[in-house]
Order: structure tokens, then C-alpha cells, then sequence
């Protein structure tokens, strides 16, 4: 999509996953910028640069129970903290971004045989929320 903008006009579309914008001089510059870079992207030629996070489980896990935790629950103490710490100990020093489905389904079949599904379900809620905050 091309849109004015005090400075100019800008160029702001997907490619894949990843949002590129850029501001140029004229419409015309930004619409064949915009053709142009979609081209590549399908040849194969223009791979969109990735800011890549390299936080790690353990940190964010911390963040997310001081900065969410704290601050939304009545007493996330007791239970949240204990999920917390089990999560940490699993996927501790991995990145978050590296983290896949395929982890969780396999962290999951394995404590599903040592705790009862309610357990199960419980911690995948507080991992659910975690992973959504960590997107947001």
C-alpha cells in the first residue's frame, strides 16, 4: 500500500511474514519500489532482514511473572511461580523464538505421564499466555 506522508510517500507492504516500509520521494519511486522488491522476494533474490531476538526462556520468564504475573493476579505465588520455575528448568537457556511446537507437544507428553491432565492443562495455560506475551 502507498500512503502520503509528510515526508514523502511510503511503501508499506508484506513479504511473507515480514512487514517492509519505506519512505521515498514520489509515488511513482515508492510504487515501483514496492513491485520491485515483490519480484525478488518470489525469485528468490531479496530476503527480507530479520530482527531476530535473542532472548532466552529463562529471561523472559522472569520478565513475564514480575511485569504480568504480579501485576494481574490476586496470588500468582502460589501456583504460577511453581509453573514458572518447572518451565524454567525444561527450556531454560534456549531462545524463545527457537522454541517450536513440536517442544511444548513433546514437554507435554512427557509430564502428562507423572501429573493428572488437569495439571497438564493448567500449565499449559500459563505457557499459552506466556508465548502471547512474548509475540506481543
Amino acid at each position: 500500500m502507498i500512503t502520503q506522508m509528510k515526508e514523502g510517500w511510503r511503501a508499506d507492504f508484506w513479504l511473507g511474514a515480514h512487514r517492509v516500509r519505506k519512505t521515498l520521494p514520489s509515488k511513482k519511486i515508492a510504487e515501483i519500489f514496492e513491485v520491485t522488491k515483490k519480484n525478488e522476494y518470489i525469485q528468490g533474490k531479496f530476503i527480507p532482514s530479520s530482527k531476530k531476538d535473542r532472548t532466552t526462556f529463562s529471561e523472559f520468564a522472569d520478565e513475564f511473572y514480575r511485569l504480568h504475573c504480579q501485576v494481574n493476579m490476586q496470588d500468582p505465588k502460589v501456583a504460577v511461580q511453581y509453573q514458572i520455575r518447572k518451565f524454567k528448568s525444561d527450556f531454560g537457556d534456549k531462545i524463545l523464538s527457537d522454541i517450536t511446537v513440536k517442544d511444548i507437544e513433546e514437554w507435554k507428553l512427557q509430564y502428562a505421564s507423572v501429573v493428572k491432565p488437569s495439571s497438564v492443562n493448567r500449565y499449559m495455560d500459563t505457557l499459552k499466555t506466556l508465548f502471547a506475551k512474548a509475540v506481543e
